[in-house]
């Protein structure tokens, strides 16, 4: 077990329609294989999609025999009905929390599957590195952050694009809860970390392990 002190603490996002499967399969056998959920002190899920479909994520997950918790559970939405949960989670809790979710359950093609296994990689597989990192002073841990952006898609100081990251609750706890004029506002949620850091007199740290395209990342570096 590393030499971490501070809680670990993970909310995943499952989009319980399309192609769930492979990526939450994915998802949850790095978790176990590189030792990250062992090492959890909670493992939450969020769950969007019909009833029918919400239960056999849930029937899967049970045939695992893992411990986790449903954090939310609703018919329709994006992300944020996840990050809503993380949000109030670090209300009364501290530590560090690892967000992701099953990207590439729709619109399934050859660049996001690669995208999805890069951050999955660098947030998941090798999660102990992100721990030392935050551990050492990093604000946030991640791969492929785009420092600024002012479109009405990302308004936010700075993301991950991709949305996998590590970060602390203490600054989680001091965002806004997550705006949802669209989907892409989950994105650019933990754009607020700038300002948050800064607010809180300190200087704004964050560790890109991959800052070129996830394209230029095949992300096959475990077998699925």
């Amino acid at each position: 077990m590393p030499s971490h002190i501070q809680q670990l603490h993970h909310f995943y996002h499952i989009y319980c329609k399309g192609n769930w499967e492979v990526p939450t399969q994915e998802h949850i056998y790095a978790l176990q294989k590189y030792g990250l959920l062992e090492n959890l002190t909670s493992f939450w899920v969020g769950l969007v999609g019909p009833p029918e479909k919400r239960q056999q994520v849930k029937e899967y997950l049970n045939s695992l025999n893992i411990k986790y918790m449903v954090c939310n559970e609703v018919d329709d939405g994006w992300e944020q009905e996840t990050q809503d949960k993380m949000w109030e989670f670090a209300q009364f809790n501290d530590g560090y929390v690892f967000y992701g979710y099953t990207k590439n359950a729709v619109n399934i093609n050859p660049l996001h599957i690669r995208w999805r296994r890069s951050m999955t990689y660098y947030t998941a597989v090798i999660w102990s590195e992100c721990v030392r990192l935050l551990d050492g002073g990093a604000s946030a841990v991640g791969s492929h952050y785009l420092p600024s952006s002012n479109n009405e898609v990302h308004s936010m100081s700075g993301f991950f694009g991709g949305t996998f990251w590590w970060t602390h609750l203490k600054y989680i706890r001091k965002f806004p809860k997550p705006w949802r004029r669209g989907r892409h506002d989950a994105e650019g949620w933990i754009g607020f970390l700038k300002e948050t850091v800064e607010g809180n007199g300190e200087q704004l740290r964050i560790h890109d392990f991959n800052p070129t395209h996830p394209a230029a990342d095949t992300g096959m570096r475990i077998e699925w």
